[in-house]
């Protein structure tokens, strides 16, 4: 009597989750589509944003505070009532900008593919995404003047 009492117990506690996991079977995966990606972390636009050194909302809270990056600044010109030789240093500023987040693109972008390699091969064991990550997320450009640093921890 007490084994047919625990197997209705249990019957009773469980059928709740037994009924979750199988609505979630069914559920659409917020991912869906995505598991095509080349690299799985990226969308094409962001890959090809990254490769071309465009904008991608990083300076956002700076932009949104008054600071507006060397291409608006260019953009706004006119309006600012900057000078030619003012144009001509922003636009300076905005080309060695404009280089080094390229190079910072292309560095990011073969991490991430690296990453993303690991995962698909079956090696993501904790050291080896702690370093493949890292090297993602921790990147000088060249010229030295710009760094890209995120932390993993």
């Amino acid at each position: 009597m007490s084994r047919i009492l625990g197997t209705a117990l249990l019957l009773v506690w469980a059928a709740p989750a037994i009924v979750v996991a199988q609505e979630h079977e069914h559920a659409p995966s917020p991912y869906v589509g995505q598991e095509t990606r080349e690299i799985k972390a990226l969308d094409a636009d962001r890959v090809a944003g990254l490769l071309a050194g465009e904008g991608l909302g990083y300076a956002l809270a700076a932009e949104l505070n008054g600071l507006p990056g060397p291409k608006h600044v260019l953009e706004l010109a006119t309006a600012l009532g900057l000078s030619e030789e003012q144009r001509a240093v922003t636009a300076a500023i905005f080309e060695a900008m404009r280089e080094a987040a390229v190079e910072l693109g292309r560095r990011i972008v073969a991490a991430e593919r690296t990453l993303d390699r690991g995962f698909a091969e079956g090696v993501a064991d904790a050291d080896a995404v702690r370093a493949r990550a890292s090297k993602s997320g921790d990147w000088k450009a060249s010229s030295g003047r710009f760094t890209w640093r995120r932390t993993w921890r």
